[in-house]
């Protein structure tokens, strides 16, 4: 731009195209990649709509009350996240194991109502912003990464930007969500939904601070592993949940939180005393619940089971070894030893 702006103060004629070649170079930039669609059909981790109606039904009626008209596909994943993108010709919703075998079908559908409002139309340049975001910093061809290289400051500028706006807006963002629980859910039961959602949190904060089966113990992989964890979760969480109830009052937002509280959010939907709700759901939605779940534990196992030998010796018998020594040498470590850990480290 100085370079452009500095040839003016010069009375020698300054070649036209190069001004035309400058607001193309500069056009170029922001012109935004179009969204992606999904080919649901190799995708594996979509579940059928025939297969699975009364999930399905739940999330077309959680969109149809935020007002997001279209076509949904549900994919399921291994973790305790739910979430929504907006797709060229579908909404791409995915909901992890965790909550589906926790959280019961009314909590389901007013998580949601929440993640629909994140993608309705109100929130349309939001979601432009986090897709264009997403775009800058995704895998491209080398062929890509030569024609944006021109542009990589402007491209650096906004993550910059990007990322300002996140750290000031995302716990307002988070808060405008959850009000459509409060005006198309239930307060109670969104509630109740928040708790559960809470505990995994606390659950993998507490993890490694007692005694637990590694899920790498079996020399063979096994094909219930997800249920198995599920259950140890559970099994955990019965144990646990009135003293992690007991901390939320004691949680503080921390200056970079994505999301408020719990607290925060569970008095703005205006329950002073939230309650875990029971899960007493008809067979018929159970029954999809657990075929959900045994659908990608399937392809979890068949996508590792060749290679689990190789993962298993790298994540769990090395270090299994290494205990095994230390303990046979009566919890006793060198300080040669200690060092020569670090130095492999580094």
């Amino acid at each position: 731009v100085s370079f452009f702006a500095g040839a003016l103060e010069y009375e020698t004629a300054f070649p036209w195209y190069l001004f035309a070649l400058f607001y193309i170079f500069i056009g170029l930039d922001v012109i935004r990649p179009k969204r992606a669609k999904i080919n649901f059909k190799e995708r594996k981790e979509y579940l059928s709509e025939n297969d699975y109606p009364i999930l399905y039904d739940t999330a077309y009626r959680a969109a149809k009350a935020i007002g997001c008209n279209g076509k949904i596909k549900i994919g399921i994943s291994h973790d305790y996240n739910a979430g929504i993108a907006h797709m060229v010709d579908a909404y791409s919703v995915m909901l992890g194991t965790y909550l589906l075998d926790n959280l019961s079908q009314d909590e389901i559908y007013n998580v949601l109502l929440h993640e629909f409002a994140h993608v309705d139309e109100e929130n349309k340049v939001q979601n432009d912003v986090i897709y264009y975001f997403g775009w800058i910093n995704g895998d491209h061809s080398p062929m890509d990464d030569v024609v944006r290289l021109p542009y990589m400051y402007f491209r650096t500028l906004y993550v910059y930007e990007y990322i300002s706006y996140m750290y000031a807006c995302s716990v307002l963002n988070e808060e405008i969500a959850d009000s459509a629980m409060l005006k198309h859910g239930d307060p109670e039961i969104a509630a109740s939904a928040l708790l559960k959602l809470k505990f995994s949190n606390m659950y993998e904060w507490e993890r490694g601070t007692y005694e637990e089966e590694s899920i790498f113990a079996a020399e063979e992989m096994e094909n219930d592993h997800a249920h198995k964890q599920l259950s140890a979760y559970k099994a955990r969480m019965e144990e646990r949940k009135d003293a992690w109830v007991g901390m939320i009052d004691s949680e503080i937002l921390a200056r970079n939180e994505s999301h408020p509280t719990v607290k925060m959010r569970i008095e703005g939907l205006g329950i002073k005393e939230p309650k875990l709700m029971p899960k007493n759901d008809s067979s018929e939605y159970l029954s999809e619940v657990d075929r959900a779940i045994t659908h990608i534990e399937k392809l979890i196992y068949d996508f590792n089971k060749d290679n689990y030998k190789e993962i298993r010796k790298a994540n769990y018998l090395g270090n299994k070894k290494l205990i095994e020594d230390w303990e046979a040498k009566g919890k006793k470590c060198t300080k040669e030893e200690k060092y020569a850990q670090k130095s492999k480290k580094v």
